[in-house]
């Protein structure tokens, strides 16, 4: 299954893992915004990507595009390197939703950022007591 067609399924999910993907797909919007659509009210997607070394640009929203296998010798599918900040933005225009980083390490050389998306919170609804025949 293409990760896009899952927006086409009938499921909900607590908890979503999306591990080395988001740097590999051509419209990581697309992608955040078809698994927010199948998540579960309260529910979190946590998210390990390619990150920029030192998070530069971070307070900027920075997003790199590397040559085609730069990342990778003869891997031309590694499409972008994410900043902290980026990711936020990212999942700021998926509904308002929430991102936090939870490590920055390296990898075999490689950043890598792991964090969570998570979903707004159910709505609290303010009962008066006088409603509740006390």
């Amino acid at each position: 299954m293409d990760a896009l067609e899952i927006a086409d399924t009938e499921e909900r999910f607590d908890f979503i893992f999306c591990f080395g993907i988001l740097h590999r797909v051509e419209n990581p919007l697309g992608l955040l915004r078809a698994l927010a659509g199948v998540l579960s009210e309260g529910g979190r997607i946590l998210i390990e990507t390619y990150g920029i070394l030192d998070d530069t640009g971070g307070e900027d929203g920075a997003l790199r595009i590397p040559n085609p296998g730069d990342v990778y010798t003869n891997d031309h599918f590694v499409h972008w390197q994410f900043s902290s900040s980026a990711l936020a933005n990212l999942a700021a225009f998926v509904d308002g939703l929430r991102f936090d980083v939870h490590a920055m390490p390296m990898v075999d050389g490689h950043p890598r950022i792991i964090g969570a998306i998570s979903s707004p919170r159910p709505k609290q609804i303010a009962v008066a007591t006088s409603d509740l025949g006390q």
